[in-house]
């Protein structure tokens, strides 16, 4: 069995700290765009809710994360980190489950009942609360049979024992591989769907990125766990993409979901009333629905038309 060394822990630890900074960031610029872009953001602001919970999420697994390394020592820092660490990860992931479904049930299925919008239903507060419930459930059940602790360069559900092994995959691997098959499938209908409404459009593509950043910040964590599995072995390499890339989940998150066309568009808008800058004069298109053309003479922000909120392409 090769193991790693103290030092190697060390880098770990600094990397952890290095990408959950970046998280943190990432996390609170989402969090401070749904609260000060509220009013900016038409069409997507009920779906933009899900993506700031989400934000939340991974800035509670930010906050423990940046502690970075804890040594050896099992004490309270190392179960600080690895529930933090557990439930907010779980908790991110769930919410990106429960963005797939309902681009699932409204688009693909046309379940109109599942619109959040639809203020007579209670869905949009249930899948809120599902999400943290489950997020709970799952971190609890580690704490319950003492499972946490220090896992090399960082803390989390220990490694030794076929029972830890079995917790880590019940608890984390295996909602983290269906979530990655369920993504595909609704991301790869979607773009097949708008491929058939929009031709080659680069609208009929972009749901692409939501996969592929699900599966950047998870597929080296999943590929070094299988690795220790099999060899008993820790690969130093393995360890550093790991922890680089699912620690960053919340910067992932906010370039992904955050700099959207009405995000970014929201963002000039909200200086711009504030004299910080203004919208360029010209042609801005939004999932191709409209496009803004200023009146002759005028550079104001309140040229933008509005955006149809029963369209589907608002859910994109």
């Amino acid at each position: 069995m090769i193991s790693l060394t103290t030092k190697d822990y060390i880098i770990l630890g600094r990397i952890n700290q290095v990408s959950a900074s970046l998280s943190i960031a990432g996390s609170l610029f989402i969090l401070s765009c749904f609260f000060f872009l509220k009013k900016h953001l038409k069409s997507n602001q009920i779906m933009f809710e899900l993506v700031a919970w989400m934000s939340l999420a991974y800035l509670i697994a930010g906050i423990g994360n940046v502690l970075g390394y804890l040594g050896d020592n099992n004490g309270g820092l190392c179960q600080f980190q690895a529930i933090f660490r557990s439930f907010g990860q779980l908790a991110g992931l769930l919410f990106t489950l429960a963005i797939a479904f309902i681009l699932h049930q409204v688009v693909i299925s046309k379940n109109y009942a599942y619109r959040l919008e639809n203020s007579e239903s209670h869905f949009r507060k249930k899948i809120i609360w599902v999400s943290w419930l489950i997020a709970i459930i799952f971190t609890i059940i580690p704490i319950c049979f003492h499972s946490y602790g220090p896992t090399g360069g960082w803390c989390w559900i220990v490694g030794d024992g076929t029972w830890n092994q079995i917790l880590r995959f019940f608890c984390w691997y295996i909602i983290l591989f269906f979530a990655m098959a369920y993504c595909w499938w609704v991301y790869w209908n979607l773009a097949k769907i708008m491929r058939e409404t929009h031709g080659d459009s680069p609208i009929a593509s972009k749901n692409n990125k939501y996969v592929i950043a699900l599966v950047l910040c998870y597929l080296f964590s999943s590929i070094n766990r299988i690795y220790q599995l099999i060899s008993s072995d820790e690969s130093l390499v393995l360890s550093a993409l790991h922890i680089s890339f699912s620690s960053c989940a919340g910067l992932v998150n906010a370039l992904v979901y955050g700099l959207t066309d009405e995000v970014v568009v929201a963002l000039r808008t909200f200086f711009a009333e504030r004299g910080c800058g203004s919208i360029p004069i010209g042609t801005w298109s939004k999932s191709e629905n409209f496009s803004y053309e200023p009146s002759q003479g005028s550079d104001t922000v309140t040229d933008l038309p509005e955006i149809n909120a029963g369209q589907e392409d608002a859910y994109y």
